[in-house]
């Protein structure tokens, strides 16, 4: 899984020691600026922030869904559940995991070591997220789209059929992205 892969390059985290580590999806195509998330997970003195964006409800299966108070702290994290949680006051919509995230060092590091050692899928959203829910310091930064060229784009395009989608965005006569 993901975290797997984060943790056989773990030596240039212990290496480099720095304060705290991004860890950003391969396969995902938005415009996003990482200074305002770590601006936030600072604020919010969080050990962990998942960038998050709303979803139609009918996707959201297909992505981890996090829940949520009104300081954005995470209440809950589930990865592809089968009946996803919809925002309050906001039906037909869930908030999901956008495959982003800001890490304390020490924290990731710990929670890379503890997976290691234990029988999971060695991923992020099945293993080492939930597990820092009960922190009460995991918190979700709402996904703010810096694309200058209209409405908000995010695709996750780990399938041949949304690689395709995301390249036909990309090259329309007036591209979306």
């Amino acid at each position: 899984g993901t975290a797997d892969a984060v943790y056989h390059n773990i030596y240039l985290i212990e290496h480099e020691r720095p304060e705290r580590v991004l860890v950003l999806s391969g396969d995902h195509v938005y415009t996003m600026d990482y200074q305002k998330m770590i601006e936030f997970h600072d604020r919010n003195r969080a050990l962990a922030t998942i960038g998050a964006i709303e979803v139609p409800v009918e996707q959201a299966s297909a992505f981890g869904v996090i829940e949520v108070d009104e300081e954005w702290r995470i209440l809950s994290f589930a990865e592809k559940p089968t009946e996803p949680r919809q925002i309050p006051r906001r039906p037909g919509w869930s908030l999901v995991n956008l495959g982003v995230y800001c890490f304390e060092r020490e924290v990731l590091l710990r929670a890379l070591h503890e997976d290691a050692t234990t029988q999971s899928r060695h991923d992020f959203g099945h293993d080492v997220l939930p597990s820092l829910v009960d922190t009460g310091a995991l918190f979700a930064y709402p996904f703010v789209d810096e694309n200058r060229e209209g409405g908000r784009y995010w695709r996750d395009i780990g399938t041949i059929a949304s690689y395709y989608e995301a390249s036909m965005d990309l090259v329309g006569v007036d591209p979306t992205f």
